[in-house]
């Protein structure tokens, strides 16, 4: 191991449960298909698992992140 190597490995520090959970909240939504009343839907989630909004396609769902200025992520 270099000298660059190391003091970057030394710099790195483990992140806590609480700053892992708040990865992308803002900044990315995610997209997941679902079935609501026998209909083929889409779900619109934050970064924590939340739900926000249930639409009837994906393109609106991915419309409806970008209005909001965050990037959309498939979930399958």
């Amino acid at each position: 191991m270099n000298d660059a190597t190391k003091v970057q490995t030394e710099r790195l520090q483990p992140m806590t449960a609480p700053e892992f959970s708040q990865l992308g909240i803002g900044q990315v939504a995610y997209i997941r298909p679902l079935v609501v009343n026998g209909m083929p839907a889409f779900g619109i989630y934050s970064a924590a698992g939340q739900q926000l909004a249930v639409v009837p396609t994906r393109d609106s769902a991915v419309g409806i992140v970008r209005q909001n200025e965050m990037e959309p992520a498939s979930l399958h």
